[in-house]
Formats: structure tokens, sequence, C-alpha cells
């Protein structure tokens, strides 16, 4: 088996732009090779000196190119090339393989799309474990071939939170330029909403908690205190 001294992970077809494949073409001429190959002669084919020689480069550069393809593979991409008798035989399989890739590709991209526009805040989440689903589907987006802009991140949030962050997302989407808003601002700003809903959550909780035990307790006090949270 070949040694592999570095690796890359080859992303593109024959036609698009790719670092290995534009040096192949380029600093190399390597590309022909590739796309074309070459005819070995026919055992005990006769030929000149001049076409032993012209053979033996060409033998040299298809090595060459195999080598290249060995180097902007992943590990799965390497072992299916690794027995190609020539760089034609290597790339022909990359196609296929990529095709298929490709189809996957496009089937995982349409399954993360929907996750990502039913994605939605549930009731008791806090906006900090929320916001991190949603990173999380945006960054499997990416990896998968489809950048998310921030900008699309944010409007995603403001659009998908409780009712309890309603005012809140009124208030920046009236206030804030979208496109310009990162999502560590949209994320501070939420997070210190949620934090004042909390704190007064409590503090009402805690003054509905000392007034059942005044209910509780006996005597005129109670009926004073009854009298006084009705009135409340």
């Amino acid at each position: 088996m070949v040694p592999r001294p570095f690796t890359a992970t080859l992303e593109s077809s024959p036609n698009d732009t790719n670092p290995a494949f534009t040096l192949m073409s380029s600093s190399q001429s390597l590309w022909d090779i590739v796309e074309k190959g070459f005819q070995e002669p026919k055992e005990n084919e006769e030929q000149s000196v001049a076409q032993i020689a012209t053979l033996e480069k060409t033998r040299v550069k298809d090595k060459l190119a195999l080598y290249f393809l060995y180097n902007v593979v992943d590990e799965s991409g390497f072992e299916n090339i690794s027995n190609a008798a020539s760089s034609k035989e290597a790339w022909e399989i990359l196609e296929v393989a990529h095709r298929g890739n490709h189809r996957v590709r496009q089937i995982r991209l349409q399954t993360l799309r929907g996750e990502f526009e039913c994605l939605k805040m549930e009731d008791k989440e806090r906006v900090s474990e929320y916001i991190t689903r949603v990173e999380k589907l945006a960054n499997q987006l990416g990896r998968n071939g489809e950048p998310m802009p921030a900008c699309r991140i944010v409007e995603k949030i403001l659009r998908s939170l409780t009712d309890d962050f309603e005012s809140i997302a009124c208030v920046i989407e009236e206030s804030k330029d979208l496109s310009l808003l990162s999502v560590e601002e949209l994320v501070g700003s939420l997070n210190a909403h949620e934090q004042r809903r909390r704190k007064m959550k409590d503090t009402l909780d805690a003054f509905r908690t000392d007034v059942e035990q005044c209910f509780c307790s006996s005597g005129e006090n109670s009926k004073i205190i009854g009298i006084t949270w009705s009135s409340v």
C-alpha cells in the first residue's frame, strides 16, 4: 500500500476548483493523463527506442498523478483507490463515489432544512439551551454544504421563541438592524430578559408563600391579612 504523507478531503467533482487539481493541471500538467489515461503496449509488441522513452515518461507522470490523488482523499476514499492500476482508474472510482455521496448529502440537507424550519423553543426550556440547539443544527447544515449566515440564525431564534419572549423579540426587531445583529448580542439581550422574568417570578412566589402562611395562622391577624391579600 502506498504511504500517505499528508491527507486532505476530496470535496469537489472533476469540474470544480480544488487546489490539488489546480496544481495537477497547471504546475504538474497531469490532468490529461488523469482524464484520458494512456495505452500500455501489448505483450511482445515491438517499440522503438523513442517510443519506449515516451512510454516511461508517461508511466512516471501517471504514477505522480496517482500519488496526488492518494493525498486529496479521506481514508475511505484512499481504500477505494489503493488498488487502482492507473490515475484514470482511480479518478473514475472517485467520480462514482462522489456522485453517490452527493445524492446522500442532498437528502441529508433536505432533512436538516426541514428540522431547522420546524425548530421551536419549548415552554420550560432555557433560552441558552434553545439557542444551542439552533446553532448546532446550523453548524450541521454548514458541514453539509449550506453555510448559515448569522442574520438567518438571529431571525430564526426571534421568530421561534415562546410567548414569554414576545415583548423583547418585538423590541429587538423594531430597534435593531437584524442583518448586523450578532448571535452573541442577541443571546445577551434574551438572557437578561429571562433573568429579569425569573427574578420577578421568584419574588412573587416568595410573597405568595408568605401570604399563604399567614392564612394558616389563627386569630384576628389572619383575617386582617386575608382582607389585605384579597384587596391586592
